[in-house]
């Protein structure tokens, strides 16, 4: 980057920044236009919440409840509602005045808790309808499973308290309620989990019938509790197998407030796993895909952020190198329907999302990204000593980028732009945040304590990449000791750039 001497670090920092934030943006195909005009997006459906939530003698209850006080949407639980045995008393006195705040627009499970009173007639007495919908004023050993349509999505509740065996009465329904399904996508969500790294309680294979009907069905997404964990497992099939393509995932999110669990030995295909923070998963649900995001409860850190292609969805992908399997299908599709993106090349059509960015493509695309995409550089005046022979294109644009005032080049003396130059991660969350917030942005002061590689809080990317972790802008690169990994120097792909892009700008996903 620039080399500037400069006394004071605050101005040291806004300049490193901004200069980073002229060579990335925009390097991620020949056609560009302004991003601000991609702000306004319309609003999917969200659909929030948590499993083992409410207890008198806590507060954590209270904490998540505060998280779901500023999210719209429809609120989901995982079923254990309120400890420790579900009765009227505990629903009216615990979860009332915390997750009952949201009661109106809540579509509950049930858990073994709730049914430690008879019929779980807590339960039910205190959702009424909501609860079983399929019955009629029950308010006690009511069926507890029914489903609705959620924007593009099939929802289905189900009851993981009664009988769920291959041929009961509940799996029969489910499998016929899948037939009658006409979306493209579909979430389940029940108690008791099928997969699982908990310590108290781990797999159970008793559900293997509800897992196996959904994945006749195409189903995407399954939400439980029961372990108070949080755990993301990858796309897999009722026999645990890595299935990317007709998978199922799953995730535990036992984390509304009720004391934590440990784990035990981890399960194939388990992505994530965090047992030391409370908080809500949020999804968002678009018509042929969804994001998920995992929010701690104030003063705690842990974040989960990423997104899936629904297994039904079956459209043609925009560009031929980017199948819908890849990790990124999903954020490079959204730059290309929002305009942010023609590809590398138009014959075929492909994004290159395995190149690493370096700062010649960056040059074009945020000049144009800035002045707009019908501005041409003037010829070039070689002011740059750089050498330009493995594109001579990138002259005229990186002479432009500093003329106007949007980078600095990397050297005075010699002046020099280093068109070649490749971006590592911890360079891009400037850009990130910058593009999110402004230009003017600064993060607040490192912790030191989120990442087991960046630990030192004087170090410029500290504060930038928790931050971006924070706000789900870059996701971790591996983990060590229980702690995420950022990589501060990996080198950064156009297809995490694209990742970085979407999150920044809130781009509605296709």
């Amino acid at each position: 980057m620039a080399v500037y001497r400069v006394t004071n670090m605050r101005l040291t920092r806004r300049l490193f920044a901004f200069s980073v934030l002229a060579i990335f943006f925009g390097g991620l195909g020949p056609l560009i236009r302004s991003p601000e005009a991609a702000l306004a997006q319309t609003a999917d459906p969200v659909f929030v919440g948590a499993g083992d939530i409410a207890d008198c003698s806590g507060t954590r209850d209270e904490a998540t409840a505060k998280l779901l006080d500023n999210i719209a949407g429809t609120v989901f639980t995982l079923g254990d509602n309120t400890y420790p045995d579900g009765t009227t008393t505990q629903f009216n006195n615990c979860y009332g005045p915390t997750w009952g705040r949201h009661k109106n627009r809540t579509k509950p499970t049930a858990g073994n808790h709730d049914y430690h009173t008879a019929g779980a007639a807590g339960y039910y007495t205190y959702f009424g309808a909501a609860a079983s919908p399929l019955d009629t004023n029950c308010t006690s050993n009511c069926k507890g499973y029914y489903s609705y349509n959620l924007g593009a999505w099939h929802i289905i509740a189900l009851n993981s308290e009664i009988d769920h065996t291959a041929g009961s009465t509940q799996e029969k329904w489910l499998r016929a309620d899948l037939a009658g399904n006409q979306r493209m996508c579909t979430l389940a969500y029940w108690h008791r989990p099928r997969f699982s790294s908990g310590a108290s309680h781990g797999n159970d294979s008793s559900f293997q019938p509800f897992w196996q009907a959904l994945y006749d069905y195409g189903a995407d997404v399954v939400l439980n509790g029961h372990d108070h964990t949080y755990e993301r497992f990858a796309p897999q099939s009722p026999t645990a197998q890595a299935d990317p393509t007709r998978g199922i995932r799953e995730f535990i999110v036992g984390t509304g407030g009720a004391d934590l669990y440990s784990f035990s030995t981890i399960q194939p295909n388990s992505e994530v796993h965090n047992n030391t923070t409370w908080g809500v998963l949020k999804l968002t649900l678009h018509a042929t895909s969804y994001n998920w995001e995992f929010l701690p409860i104030a003063g705690q850190t842990f974040t989960d952020a990423g997104s899936g292609n629904c297994v039904n969805a079956g459209s043609t992908p925009t560009f031929a190198d980017v199948p819908a399997s890849h990790p990124y299908y999903n954020e490079i599709e959204a730059l290309y329907a929002n305009g942010l993106t023609g590809g590398c090349s138009t014959s075929p059509l492909k994004f290159c999302p395995d190149q690493i960015m370096d700062r010649a493509q960056s040059a074009v695309f945020m000049v144009r990204g800035i002045l707009g995409t019908g501005f041409v550089p003037d010829p070039p005046q070689h002011t740059l000593k750089d050498n330009w022979s493995p594109g001579l294109w990138a002259e005229q644009w990186a002479e432009a980028i500093i003329n106007k005032g949007l980078s600095a080049g990397c050297s005075l003396t010699p002046k020099k732009y280093c068109p070649w130059e490749q971006l590592p991660r911890e360079q891009v969350v400037i850009f990130g945040l910058r593009m999110k917030y402004g230009a003017g942005y600064l993060p607040p002061a490192a912790t030191g304590t989120l990442f087991a590689d960046l630990t030192d809080t004087n170090y410029y990317a500290t504060s930038w990449a928790e931050q971006a972790y924070r706000d789900g802008l870059m996701p971790a690169c591996g983990t060590s000791g229980g702690k995420p990994l950022f990589c501060p120097k990996e080198l950064v792909t156009r297809g995490l750039g694209a990742y970085v892009i979407v999150r920044a700008r809130n781009l509605r996903m296709p």
